[in-house]
């Protein structure tokens, strides 16, 4: 499945349990969404194989939280934070993802 920008205003959070209501870690930025992975710029790396979950908002519609584990998780040198890969575990419905990026 492709991968797709956020839609503007979309904020996430990266949880440790589903329950959790603050962020593990902050999440600087979403880069990318795909059904099966998310793409992020967060402020500290997170261990590769480390559950999460990845609450997702935005003003007008349901947020959403999904499973996911992390793929990898590197510093980026370009920009502050450690660019990182998580793998939603299952993955987003395509109905959810719709809500949360902007296709052309």
């Amino acid at each position: 499945m492709p991968s797709y920008p956020p839609r503007p205003g979309l904020v996430a959070a990266c949880l440790s349990s589903e329950q959790a209501r603050s962020s593990v870690v902050d999440v600087l930025e979403v880069v990318e969404l795909s059904g099966e992975r998310a793409w992020l710029q967060l402020s500290v790396a997170l261990a590769a194989a480390t559950s999460v979950y990845l609450r997702l908002c935005l003003p007008d519609v349901p947020e959403h939280i999904a499973a996911g584990e992390v793929l990898w998780s590197v510093r980026d040198p370009g920009k502050p934070g450690h660019f990182t890969g998580i793998r939603f575990t299952p993955p987003l419905a395509e109905e959810v993802l719709l809500r949360f990026v902007d296709m052309p």
